[in-house]
């Protein structure tokens, strides 16, 4: 999805996100916390929609309903997304992870919060052929065979240059696609 994802809820800190406890806001307090956000250096954090927090939901689990692997000490509670309700002008949507359900609730009621900023696309690819030659990425990061692979920001520009060897030639860019 290109999104990067807060491990813990807003309030829990640590690696598996064990000391603290979930913060329960106001959905413009939400808002607030999440354009003030300065965690791991970023300053672009917001709160996700409601498609996106529900992506989060894993459907056979529950109490929490969500990988803990990835989010470890998920309360089961319900978590605030940016989507207005379009029936009520003081209603936003809200995620339960404790089943996965999703619901719409006044803005003044309190919710857990978890952020979410664009990330990075992982960019790899494979050399194919009988030659030989390099290929480079400008901005630097890519130089293959050796080291194929390299995350770039969401909306970067990256030119890859190739450079067959002598008596080798390039036929072309190919492409794969991974889901």
């Amino acid at each position: 999805s290109g999104l990067m994802w807060s491990q813990c809820a807003l309030g829990q800190s640590g690696s598996n996100c064990s000391t603290g406890s979930a913060t329960a806001l106001s959905w413009q307090q939400a808002l607030t916390a999440a354009n003030d956000s300065r965690l791991g250096g970023y300053s672009d954090w917001r709160l996700p929609n409601a498609k996106e927090l529900q992506s989060l939901v894993k459907y056979d689990s529950y109490n929490p309903a969500i990988n803990t692997t990835y989010f470890p000490n998920t309360p089961g509670t319900w978590f605030w997304t940016s989507s207005p309700y379009a029936y009520g002008s003081s209603y936003s949507w809200i995620v339960y992870f404790y089943n996965g359900n999703v619901h719409d609730d006044h803005r003044g009621s309190t919710s857990a919060v978890r952020l979410v900023r664009v990330g990075q696309w992982l960019f790899t690819f494979s050399l194919t052929g009988t030659g030989t030659g390099t290929v480079t990425s400008n901005p630097a990061g890519i130089n293959c065979p050796g080291d194929c692979s390299e995350n770039y920001n969401l909306n970067t520009s990256v030119t890859l240059t190739a450079a067959p060897a002598a008596g080798s030639f390039f036929a072309g860019w190919g492409e794969t696609v991974v889901v």
